[in-house]
């Protein structure tokens, strides 16, 4: 396995898959100067695996489903795949795959340099935990606003049909000051900016799809407001730090 990580530290990056994953008997490199990382059109790990065979012919670029999205499901698809790319031979002398589950890692610093993915991906997360600070004033404030109105969301259709517009124009700030600081190298399929949109767009289509579902029904599904919450803080946690030092100075 081949850990591609864009921060400042990929090293306790790929020391981290090792312990949140529970690897055994997998060795795991890591690319940590520029010239190193990939040149080709492929996805990272966040959003889909690259599985190459022992010749480094291309298998898949893109593993379904993400990541970020299920992630127990997307290391069993990484694995079939590699099994896929085994000889016959070798595939049947195997052990039948086991159930993937995460193994939650011991309390550590974050790491702080900008990446669409890395260490964050599998960071933990409680739901009702305080929103951290990305270090803008503007956004901080944007992010306890948006808590506040996400914590009594489920209080009604209306409040969280609000809730879900609020996070909307937030995403939209959110991009555009970005988009000002040059986070995400000028941007591109692979470049952290894309990474995070693409976040955001699901997330979006979780919380308008809360909002119709309430606002038909005349009241929040049970869970539908806390689920949000938890993508948000997920988010916060996974993509929103990682700019900090992007938008220090803005």
């Amino acid at each position: 396995m081949v850990c591609v990580d864009r921060s400042n530290d990929p090293e306790r990056v790929a020391e981290r898959y090792v312990a949140e994953l529970g690897l055994k008997g997998v060795r795991v490199a890591f690319a940590n100067v520029p010239d190193d990382l990939p040149r080709f059109p492929a996805q990272l790990g966040c959003q889909g695996f690259v599985v190459l065979d022992a010749d480094l012919r291309f298998c898949t670029t893109r593993t379904e489903p993400a990541l970020l999205d299920a992630p127990e499901a997307a290391l069993a698809a990484a694995e079939r795949a590699v099994l896929q790319a085994l000889p016959p031979a070798v595939a049947a002398k195997l052990p039948p795959l086991p159930s993937w589950s995460l193994v939650a890692p011991e309390a550590e610093e974050p790491a702080a340099a900008p990446s669409c993915c890395g260490a964050a991906c599998l960071q933990p997360l409680t739901v009702g935990g305080r929103l951290p600070s990305v270090g803008h004033a503007g956004m901080d404030a944007e992010h306890e606003a948006l808590e506040a109105a996400l914590r009594g969301a489920g209080a009604s259709a209306e409040a969280l049909a609000a809730a879900a517009g609020l996070l909307e124009e937030h995403f939209r700030h959110e991009e555009a000051l970005l988009r000002e600081v040059g986070f995400g190298g000028g941007g591109g399929e692979l470049s952290p900016l894309a990474g995070h949109e693409r976040d955001h767009a699901r997330i979006l289509a979780l919380a308008r799809a809360a909002a119709a579902r309430a606002l038909a029904d005349g009241a929040p599904a049970p869970g539908d407001a806390e689920a949000l919450l938890a993508a948000v803080e997920e988010h916060t946690a996974a993509f929103d730090t990682l700019y900090e030092s992007a938008v220090a100075a803005a």
